[in-house]
């Protein structure tokens, strides 16, 4: 079975927040990772009554972050997946396109 998004949502798949130590002992994170990777994308919201739509600036294998409590937890064939609209997105990470006006990590 798919999922079909409707509108301008966004499908995510959260970061796995626990990490291993050096010794292999589980570390659990005690706050709720808000980075992830969108697994799917609606067509874009509708503009107005003309069949045209908004593009969506986020495509399948971006890796996005967002606020912690943003989007309705759903669970598709197994996989915990994230629901929410496009403008609940704060940033995309990216390669470093050199046309775009990004903040530089040090």
């Amino acid at each position: 079975m798919t999922l079909k998004l409707l509108s301008n949502l966004v499908a995510i798949e959260r970061c796995d927040p626990n990490k291993l130590s050096t010794g292999g002992i589980l570390l659990p994170n005690q706050k709720r990772p808000d980075k992830g990777t969108v697994v799917a994308v609606g067509p874009g919201k509708p503009i107005g009554d003309a069949p045209a739509r908004s593009p969506m600036a986020v495509k399948p294998g971006h890796t996005v972050y967002f606020s912690s409590y943003s989007g309705i937890p759903v669970e598709h064939q197994g996989q915990e997946l994230l629901l929410m609209p496009e403008t609940e997105i704060l940033a995309i990470e990216s390669e470093g396109d050199p046309d775009e006006k990004t903040m530089a990590s040090d």
